[in-house]
């Protein structure tokens, strides 16, 4: 399977513009957000966030395949590097979005909104660990406060899981399908309006 690795060649054009909320978060890790101990099929909560109304996770995971259809039916992984992912952290708070959420790459939402982000350095010693996520160093990780009662219901039934992406991005020439051009520029939504590049 061809593997392609993004790339932000074009500073005006490409970046995180959006994290969504999503059920099925491409980079296969979710939050961590207090589930009462009686009830089993509740989402797991951390203790302590419930009451703040807070979400902590991973948006994106340095070098780790992530499998896409294209509209053409071909299939192909994607990887963002380290480089890449403090890239585009850099310029989405350089940008002050961190408001720009939506939930499903669908609907914009109010009242959810970044409290904080950081890029892991030490996975055993980092604040993912203690909050009982594994993740490698370079991982972009994120706490959102989310002040939307509907929102945070959706959170608590189960019907969010993680973050994923919005963003514009150049990728390594791939043959995706019988296109000369050196570069695809795609309009990713990591649970995606395109098939779901990311999803």
């Amino acid at each position: 399977m061809k593997r392609i690795e993004v790339q932000l060649t074009d500073e005006n054009i490409h970046g995180l513009f959006a994290v969504s909320l999503v059920d099925a978060p491409a980079i296969e890790s979710g939050w961590v957000a207090l589930r009462d101990q009686r009830d089993t099929t509740a989402p797991i909560l951390m203790a302590g966030e419930a009451s703040k109304q807070t979400i902590t996770g991973a948006i994106l995971i340095p070098n780790k395949p992530i499998y896409r259809v294209s509209p053409t039916g071909e299939e192909f992984e994607i990887v963002f590097t380290g480089a890449v992912i403090e890239q585009l952290r850099d310029k989405f708070m350089f940008e002050k979005r961190t408001d720009h959420v939506t939930e499903m790459h669908e609907i914009g939402v109010n009242g959810v909104y970044m409290v904080e982000m950081w890029m892991v350095a030490d996975s055993e010693n980092d604040k993912a660990a203690a909050l009982g996520l594994s993740v490698p160093p370079g991982t972009l990780m994120c706490t959102m406060k989310v002040n939307n009662p509907d929102v945070w219901e959706k959170m608590k039934s189960g019907d969010y899981t993680g973050f994923s992406i919005e963003a514009y991005l150049d990728m390594e020439k791939l043959a995706l399908s019988q296109q000369d051009d050196p570069e695809l520029k795609i309009l990713l939504e990591v649970l995606g309006l395109v098939d779901g590049l990311l999803s």
